[in-house]
């Protein structure tokens, strides 16, 4: 149980000395996913390690405010019976996230399960993470919601520059509020929880992170002539033939980064006859990570393909067959 105790400060109000409090409680230690750390490293179904925690205040009134919310999230998990309390008590939100990243095993790709984990990481485990499944309800997913709306600090590695204040973009919101959905229907799945509260409390199509001054976008392909003005430039002036062949082939073809990375020469496929079509088969594709190439799949059955282009660019491949990079 949270208590509250009276401590005297250096502090002063008309001379005469000011106390703050301290809400002190007890709660079983965790790792980052949410887990209770046993007590013992041999019994890992033991008895769980505990921790104290404090927090001060200045006025009576909010500690007390604080304790009473401390002591009502210890009793909101109802169960049937004690053993069913102890069980749901030790199901944090992080026990649930761990179960989720494993049942991704098979059925995703090693790099999307990574970075599900990592938005997991910096979006929600610092709010959820430790709390009780049971105890987390719609209020507080529209904190978390309105906390990934608000804007915030730009992230700055030179101190000395003016901190600016940037929201996230929907591209970033929309995964870390999909995480917590699908993390929550786990809970559901396993009857840790009668309902998931981010049903309840949907993101919506909200326009809150677009500035109203952002002029909308307006895609300006280029023609055949920018096209070959722009690789022209890139082989002749700036001396690379091999980048100006990758913008003529991704100009003519329309594949993705990491499906022009993953061609290898098998899978090009030029022209036999003058003025015919040649051909580029995708079956992989690849990105730069630390320490080389990661290769992968297409981004789904109908992303492995034979993709057509016309002959001016089929004629210009010919000669780069890639064999002398």
């Amino acid at each position: 149980m949270a208590h509250i105790e009276k401590a005297e400060t250096k502090r002063t109000k008309n001379s005469k000395p000011q106390s703050s409090y301290r809400v002190r409680w007890t709660e079983k230690a965790r790792d980052e996913m949410g887990r209770p750390i046993p007590f013992s490293p041999g019994r890992p179904d033991g008895r769980a390690k505990e921790v104290n925690r404090q927090r001060t205040f200045r006025s009576k009134e909010a500690a007390q405010e604080y304790c009473d919310e401390l002591n009502a999230q210890r009793h909101k998990v109802v169960a049937a019976s004690p053993s069913e309390l102890r069980k749901l008590g030790d199901q944090a939100l992080g026990y649930f996230a761990q179960q989720y990243f494993e049942g991704l095993a098979g059925l995703v790709k090693p790099r999307y399960a990574r970075e599900t984990e990592a938005v997991y990481k910096r979006y929600i485990a610092a709010t959820f993470a430790t709390r009780a499944v049971a105890s987390i309800t719609a209020a507080d997913i529209r904190r978390f919601r309105a906390d990934l709306l608000s804007p915030r600090p730009q992230r700055s590695y030179r101190p000395d520059e003016p901190v600016e204040m940037v929201t996230l973009a929907r591209t970033t919101i929309k995964p870390a509020y999909d995480v917590l959905r699908r993390i929550l229907d786990v809970a559901v799945v396993d009857g840790a929880i009668p309902a998931n509260p981010v049903h309840s409390v949907p993101l919506g199509r909200t326009t809150a992170t677009v500035d109203a001054d952002t002029p909308e976008f307006e895609a300006r392909p280029l023609t055949a002539e920018q096209v070959g003005a722009v690789t022209d430039h890139i082989a002749r002036v700036q001396g690379y033939p091999i980048y100006a062949l990758a913008v003529t082939t991704s100009a003519y073809s329309g594949l993705r980064a990491g499906e022009l990375a993953g061609l290898n020469v098998g899978d090009v496929g030029l022209p036999e006859v003058e003025g015919r079509n040649g051909s580029l088969r995708v079956t992989r594709t690849r990105r730069a990570v630390r320490g080389g190439f990661e290769t992968g799949t297409p981004k789904s059955k109908r992303s492995r393909r034979t993709v057509r282009f016309p002959p001016k660019s089929g004629q210009w491949s010919r000669g780069h067959d890639g064999r002398d990079q």
